[in-house]
């Protein structure tokens, strides 16, 4: 239902207070218009509703000619923060106050290219409502260089080639700190599908940084033009070549991928182990959880920043004496990433299960439980396989001269009896015995 700004009671409201007013330093001039949800999660807690957010407010961006930014329609929602600090939505964090987070912490932001249209498209505020119910029901946030496979044109039309979505830091509304604690804006980017495949294999902020060289491409306000056919490789063939060589030199900033695998103990083993990983029904309603591009949203950057291990609290450990896991491709892809440009570069890189972690890493990785005398080891539901350095080269020299995802022949077996290690690449979900 869309309302004015007027009939809302936003003095009431500390944290959708402190919201407008950031929105409100930027466009003095003009009230937004208002999408609010009829029948609010608060009021009817056991309604399933895919309108998980209060408000979605949205302007019209003039843009600037000087610094070639383009009208646009500026979409932003309200609701993954804490707007009321009364717990009817969010449970009060009662950290430090100088770290303490309003709700998620976060709020989504879009920006859309406007062509003839006098009203806003409706469709991106149905867009962010989807997102916003998957970090609702998963509890994982959408934090910058994130990417987002969503497999279908965002706007529903059948010729858009505009399909799938990276995350970055609004260009205009900054970090604020509200009486409920801090807030983000995480801006949602459209993306093609090569750019998709672009920024799995390469670093999300550079794919993003190639996007903002022309306006064509979104400009430095990576604004999304639903109507634009070609791909910024199509557009900037060099570009590719200098993604490859940042990678090769930096390493990829991706710590972790949702994937489906199975895992077994090879022989001499203390117990018996075997998963067959499934969907749950929650995940089953949004196309994308199964290939969400972070694993609960921790990058190499973010754990410099706050000088912390990416490792929590483990449980009871047990070691293992070797390990056979089963990757299906849509995994698989991701092993060569995983060994030469995370592991090979001193950092961990991890698949994430609905139900369990795998997390690959060497000694350089602190923080982790496993030793290069017992290299594998099993924690609750978190299997850590460590790799000693010297044994890297052999991995991905297996790995970029024998698996291609698109023709190698499945099933694939990658066998390193003297490490007790064995990984197999299948398309058949199927259990263990």
């Amino acid at each position: 239902m869309h309302s004015n700004l007027a009939l809302m009671p936003s003095f009431i409201f500390p944290g959708m207070r402190a919201i407008y007013q950031s929105l409100f330093s930027i466009y003095r001039e003009s009230n937004p218009l208002v999408i609010s949800t009829v029948n609010k999660i608060w009021q009817f807690p056991n309604l399933n509703t895919n309108e998980i957010l209060d408000y979605i407010f949205i302007y019209l961006n003039a843009g600037s000619p000087e610094e070639q930014v383009c009208e646009h329609w500026h979409y932003v929602t309200l609701g993954l923060s804490d707007l009321y600090g009364d717990s009817r939505i969010h449970a009060i964090d009662t950290g430090a106050s100088a770290e303490r987070l309003s709700g998620f912490g976060i709020e989504l932001t879009f920006r859309l290219k406007k062509h003839n249209e006098s009203q806003p498209p409706s469709w991106p505020a149905t867009l962010l409502q989807q997102l916003a119910k998957y970090v609702f029901v998963t509890r994982n946030k959408l934090l910058p260089n994130d990417y987002l496979p969503w497999n279908k044109p965002l706007d529903g039309i059948e010729e858009c080639k505009i399909r799938h979505m990276l995350v970055t830091l609004d260009c205009q509304l900054k970090r604020i700190k509200t009486p409920l604690g801090h807030v983000s804006f995480c801006q949602i980017v459209g993306v093609t599908d090569e750019e998709l495949n672009c920024s799995q294999s390469f670093n999300v902020k550079n794919i993003l940084e190639v996007l903002k060289q022309d306006q064509s491409t979104g400009g430095i306000s990576l604004i999304t033009d639903m109507t634009r056919k070609q791909s910024v490789f199509d557009l900037f063939p060099q570009t590719l070549k200098m993604l490859e060589e940042d990678l090769e030199r930096e390493g990829s900033d991706l710590a972790g991928v949702n994937g489906e695998f199975f895992y077994r103990e090879l022989p001499k083993l203390a117990i018996k182990t075997s998963l067959c990983l499934t969907m749950s029904d929650s995940e089953k309603s949004l196309d994308f959880t199964r290939s969400l591009g972070r694993l609960d949203i921790r990058t190499s950057a973010e754990l410099a920043a706050h000088h912390s291990s990416p490792f929590l609290p483990f449980a009871r450990q047990i070691f293992l004496d070797g390990v056979e896991i089963i990757f299906t491709p849509n995994s698989a892809k991701f092993l060569k990433l995983a060994f030469k440009y995370r592991l090979f570069k001193g950092h961990h890189f991890t698949f994430q299960s609905p139900d369990t972690h795998l997390t690959f890493l060497t000694e350089n990785v602190s923080g982790s439980f496993v030793t290069n005398e017992q290299p594998y080891g099993l924690a609750g539901k978190w299997l850590q396989i460590r790799i000693e350095k010297d044994f890297l080269p052999t991995i991905i020299n297996d790995l970029t001269n024998e698996f291609n995802p698109e023709n190698t022949e499945l099933p694939k077996i990658f066998d390193y009896p003297e490490k007790n290690l064995r990984f197999i690449i299948n398309n058949l979900a199927f259990g263990l015995s």
